[in-house]
């Protein structure tokens, strides 16, 4: 009987035939890793511009960081304290921050409708600019302390996602403070916030401790990053909100001591799963806080860390900016890298937004900076989302 032969791999030259594919689909993995990303930067790019193009008779300053932190456009300079020149930058130079740098500039630049900036941070909760007057932009691209009710983020030009309230009945419009909130030393008053929806807010009158209520807050995602706001006003003290864990332990807070209606504005990430506390202050037995339209939603679309973004902060009501620092706000310390910071005195709209941006992508195009099928994913990504929002 004749044996019939049959070539067949060893065990080994399996393995090698393996580690070989192994290998090939890691190097493929990282260049659809680096083409996307290198795709995103482009998009965003095109977003910066067209802010840069639709705004031009509006710009006030842009700091370039090309060495230094003079203004290229107004006169506004910068004074650059230990940032040093960045790699990898998005257009020329850039400065990179070590966690106790900072650019300075002393004055004040009035009318401020859109901030404009490119960011690397090295976490995804960095602080980064501080406007002044109680203002301040946070976990990598959210305007956060006493700030205009129609502010609006931008990241790579997809327009800031919120996720539902945690806070049920934050409006005051049942006559009862919010679900889950104390009832002591609190009742409902009529709302005297110009601009306010429906009739009522919360009154909380003094008591001689500081914290004249608990507030069992919902169980937040540890992790994830959230805004909490809400308009208040005191009468003969200080009236504010702090988010705290366990313990007490602050975790965010912002207050008012004057009588007129103020929204604040923070940013946090939760640091467990377990529930919060919301605490409202006052100051002593003699003052009240009155409270209004109280809310904390999830970021769902936050700035990643460790790779460049383009953050554009857009309102309709001008701020103004009084002795900024870029990198440090208070005592906290921005780390990573920022590039081309650019200020406007005027606001882009939604249709401009769309239409430079769609501008962008068909000059990309014609270019051949991008392919048919990139242009067209692009084009049906936009598209989604503008009509979600």
């Amino acid at each position: 009987m004749q044996r019939i032969k049959i070539n067949a791999f060893t065990l080994i030259e399996l393995l090698v035939v393996i580690a070989i594919i192994g290998i090939l689909s890691a190097l493929i993995v990282v260049g659809m890793s680096s083409a996307t990303n290198s795709a995103r930067i482009a998009k965003s790019q095109v977003f910066a511009n067209s802010l840069k193009n639709s705004l031009m008779d509006s710009l006030i300053s842009e700091w370039k960081f090309d060495g230094t932190a003079n203004d290229s456009w107004g006169s506004n300079n910068g004074l650059i304290v230990g940032a040093v020149e960045g790699s990898d930058c998005i257009s020329g130079k850039c400065l990179a921050f070590d966690g106790n740098d900072s650019v300075d500039y002393t004055g004040t630049i009035a009318n401020v409708q859109t901030i404009s900036y490119w960011i690397k941070p090295n976490s995804i909760n960095e602080t980064v600019i501080n406007l002044g007057n109680s203002a301040y932009v946070d976990s990598n691209g959210y305007l956060s302390g006493t700030v205009p009710s129609s502010a609006i983020t931008y990241v790579d030009g997809i327009v800031e996602a919120l996720g539902s309230d945690a806070v049920t009945n934050g409006n005051m419009e049942t006559g009862n403070p919010p679900t889950g909130w104390s009832t002591y030393l609190t009742s409902s008053v009529a709302d005297e916030r110009t601009g306010g929806a429906g009739q009522y807010s919360l009154n909380i009158i003094g008591d001689v401790q500081t914290w004249v209520s608990s507030i069992p807050g919902p169980v937040l995602t540890q992790g994830k990053l959230y805004r909490v706001s809400g308009w208040i006003r005191s009468i003969g003290g200080t009236g504010g909100f702090t988010i705290a864990g366990s313990g007490y332990v602050t975790i965010k807070s912002w207050s008012n001591s004057t009588s007129v209606w103020k929204k604040g504005t923070a940013h946090f990430i939760a640091p467990s799963s377990t529930p919060y506390r919301v605490l409202t202050l006052s100051q002593n037995s003699s003052s009240n806080a009155r409270y209004d339209d109280f809310s904390i939603k999830e970021i769902t679309n936050p700035i990643t860390a460790s790779a460049w973004h383009h953050v554009a902060i857009i309102t309709n009501t001008p701020i103004n900016i009084s002795n900024m620092t870029i990198g440090k706000v208070g005592t906290t310390f921005f780390t990573g890298s920022i590039d081309d910071v650019r200020i406007y005195n005027s606001a882009m709209t939604t249709s401009q937004i769309e239409q430079n941006y769609f501008g962008g992508l068909n000059r990309l195009l014609v270019n051949n900076q991008i392919n048919d099928q990139e242009y067209k994913k692009r084009i049906a990504e936009l598209t989604s989302n503008y009509a979600k929002n």
